[in-house]
């Protein structure tokens, strides 16, 4: 459908592009005759404005724009829809755009944003060493900018996240109460932050209970549902018999358990998962397994992205 300009009306109204644009913005210099003629015509045609036109009068958008690696976890919804509620509840609006886990498709959604015009940016950055520079562009022109969960490296903006060492050391001491003495970490890439402090807090821990890493406990994990179905499949095969399993993020846990259920018969066993959320950090969120049989129980754990 073509879209009608005020160029459009002001040439069947015969008045001027300019009397019609401040009929249309209210002026009280327009005549009321006019300016109800003007609105008449806008209606019956469906004239609407042209939002990036009205930006770059106003100099706001009153749109905030949010960048997000992936959108499928509870954790991902839960962020997003916190950010909507607040913002919509200030009247401002929201774009949302997804990194798909690839530097290049944020940096150019972070171009996206810059095109819009946006009055602030809300991200998780899928790699703390990529993209630096436009993120320092934002800033630079005066445009708010929010990280939360992970944050770049060398640039000045607040953020919002949580001790990832700390967290995993909890989560683990978690594991051990339950009884897990062969506790394996489904680890993620070495560019993401959280993944090197959690995997730090999961060396800790198994330092600080007395556990010797033999090199197996450490199976490297990726980032997607898929990743996690491969880290499965190399859990069976160099840990067959782990007792405890820590994903470094909710994506991964999710692949790595649906592999499991469908592996349950060759290895005899049954599995129920369940999610628990444990006092010690409202931000982290445990899943566990626990086969039918009372002899064998295994955990898996994991922390949100």
């Amino acid at each position: 459908m073509k879209r009608i300009t005020i160029k459009e009306l002001a040439e069947r109204l015969g008045l001027s592009p300019s009397t019609v644009s401040r009929a249309l913005a209210g002026d009280r210099n327009i005549r009321r005759e006019t300016r109800e003629r003007v609105s008449r015509l806008a209606g019956e045609l469906g004239y609407r404005p042209n939002p990036v036109a009205v930006n770059l009068r106003s100099g706001r958008s009153n749109t905030v724009g949010v960048i997000v690696p992936e959108m499928v976890t509870p954790f991902a919804a839960t962020v997003i829809g916190g950010i909507q509620r607040v913002l919509y509840g200030r009247g401002l609006k929201v774009i949302i755009a997804q990194s798909d886990e690839n530097p290049q498709t944020e940096c150019g959604n972070l171009e996206l944003m810059e095109r819009f015009m946006v009055d602030g940016v809300i991200a998780c950055p899928c790699d703390a060493t990529r993209n630096g520079e436009i993120y320092r562009r934002i800033r630079q022109r005066g445009v708010p900018l929010v990280f939360y969960d992970r944050a770049p490296l060398r640039v000045d903006a607040s953020r919002v996240i949580v001790d990832d060492f700390a967290t995993s050391y909890f989560l683990m001491e978690h594991l051990v109460r339950r009884g897990c003495r062969r506790i394996v970490h489904l680890g993620g890439p070495a560019h993401i932050p959280n993944a090197r402090e959690r995997l730090r807090g999961f060396r800790y821990a198994l330092g600080k209970f007395g556990f010797v890493s033999d090199g197996r406990s450490v199976i490297p994990a990726g980032v997607t549902f898929d990743d996690g179905r491969a880290a499965a499949d190399e859990l069976l095969r160099r840990m067959p018999d782990a007792d405890g399993l820590f994903a470094w993020t909710d994506t991964v846990a999710i692949g790595a358990m649906n592999r499991l259920r469908e592996m349950a018969s060759a290895f005899r066993r049954r599995w129920r998962w369940r999610g628990i959320r444990e006092p010690y950090s409202r931000r982290s969120s445990i899943r566990s397994s626990r086969p039918s049989s009372s002899r064998s129980t295994r955990w898996a754990a994991a922390l949100p992205n």
